[in-house]
């Protein structure tokens, strides 16, 4: 019973590495080879370590400016968005309703610093709520439409037709 159970373990194990890094045995075997080829050539020394760690840090400042810019493009073209498909709610019988958009600033990441959040004012006086929680059916088919057509907005006369944008 050992020897089977070994046997079905170093299996089961195969079929995981055919699966994960070639089509068969040979093809692993070969895969192996090369990552170890590629081991022996890196350099671990402490010297090797310490400009691996300064180029971190140099890429994260860079990061980190970068992101700082595409922030602050965010912050401008939400401004002109939400403008737009404010103006846009109007001709869609929500003439007082305004749609702002914002952004909670986070830690840097893959996507910049900032989450973007949609709010909506249903009507003059009225808090701006997230749109996600605040919006009806009806609105937030309204905002769609107003969104589609100010990003699809173009100087070449496009033609768009949408049927029942109020049937939820």
């Amino acid at each position: 019973p050992g020897a089977l159970d070994s046997l079905l373990s170093r299996q089961s194990e195969l079929k995981t590495l055919t699966r994960k890094y070639a089509a068969d045995v040979d093809g692993v075997l070969e895969w192996a080879d090369t990552a170890r080829a590629r081991l022996s050539k890196l350099d671990v020394s402490s010297d090797a370590l310490s400009l691996l760690a300064k180029q971190v840090e140099e890429t994260a400042g860079l990061t980190a400016e970068a992101a700082t810019k595409l922030s602050a493009a965010r912050v401008k073209a939400a401004a002109k968005l939400a403008k737009a498909v404010s103006a846009e709610l109007a001709g869609l019988a929500m003439g007082r309703a305004g749609l702002s958009v914002g952004g909670v600033d986070l830690h840097a990441g893959s996507a910049g610093v900032d989450e973007v959040e949609f709010r909506l004012s249903a009507h003059s006086g009225a808090p701006s709520l997230p749109i996600s929680k605040s919006a009806s059916g009806g609105e937030l088919s309204r905002v769609m439409l107003a969104l589609e057509v100010v990003l699809a907005g173009s100087d070449t006369g496009a033609t768009m037709v949408f049927d029942e944008v109020d049937a939820g």
